[in-house]
């Protein structure tokens, strides 16, 4: 599949405005579309998609600061709980077998398929732009649990805290979003430079080709966020993420 590194460039641009658009990781769509279409293992796929989160949000996660809806200090309270967890993850996903990390894969989409489906009932009356810290605190295991999975598995955890920080922090979805991109930012660089210090390796040629798709993607999804409906995106990711969990436990079994 040499010949066709190009297709990851228009992987990029669609992914980057799923991941903008609605606050999920890109890794639970990079990591089956490179072990599907460029037959990478899952090792490498993994290491892969956590170098093209971090290009990506680095541009969708700076629209949404320099547009103010982005929660400052929960962003750096989750980053501290996140960062030692997702070294942790990484060293284990050099570690076990091609099987376990695929059906993984597979198991976590279907779980974040459920996350979205449970939301019907995200919005309460009241909606804020800053969380308090006080309640902030007593879901910090989230971050700090699931920070262990995007190291090992490319999994974002904005797949897991954006839920948390919509219907118990009470932000609205957009600063929730926002949010979780630039803790996801900091913490898909740390997992990526610890699977390279745990020996693993990335396709460079699909970065390179990815890195232009996911900045525009990125910055083409955060301006048209305000614009978008959210209910219609959930209903669109359940069946996308559904449908790759079903294809990678099928695959890993």
């Amino acid at each position: 599949m040499e010949d066709f590194y190009f297709l990851s460039f228009f992987a990029g641009v669609l992914i980057a405005m799923m991941v903008t658009l609605t606050g999920i990781g890109g890794g639970i769509l990079w990591s089956p579309f490179l072990m599907v279409v460029y037959k990478f293992s899952p090792e490498k796929a993994i290491t892969t998609a956590l170098f093209i989160q971090m290009v990506g949000m680095l541009g969708g996660a700076y629209q949404y600061l320099r547009s103010g809806r982005v929660d400052i200090r929960l962003a750096l309270l989750y980053t501290a709980f996140a960062l030692p967890m997702v070294v942790l993850g990484s060293f284990l996903g050099e570690r076990v077998g091609e099987k376990v990390l695929t059906v993984s894969l597979g198991l976590v989409a279907i779980g974040v398929a459920v996350l979205f489906i449970s939301g019907d009932d995200w919005y309460g009356e009241e909606v804020k732009k800053r969380a308090e810290i006080k309640t902030a605190l007593r879901y910090g295991v989230v971050p700090l649990v699931t920070s262990v999975l995007s190291g090992m598995l490319s999994v974002g955890v904005g797949d897991f805290i954006v839920p948390v920080m919509v219907k118990k922090l009470k932000l609205s979805m957009e600063v929730a979003i926002g949010t979780a991109l630039a803790i996801m930012f900091v913490v898909v660089a740390f997992g990526a430079f610890s699977h390279l210090l745990f020996e693993g390796s990335a396709s460079w040629p699909v970065l390179l080709w990815a890195a232009g798709g996911v900045l525009l993607g990125g910055f083409l999804g955060s301006n048209i966020s305000e614009r978008i409906n959210d209910a219609h995106l959930r209903e669109l990711f359940i069946f996308i993420l559904l449908f790759i969990g079903i294809h990678m436990i099928y695959t890993g079994v």
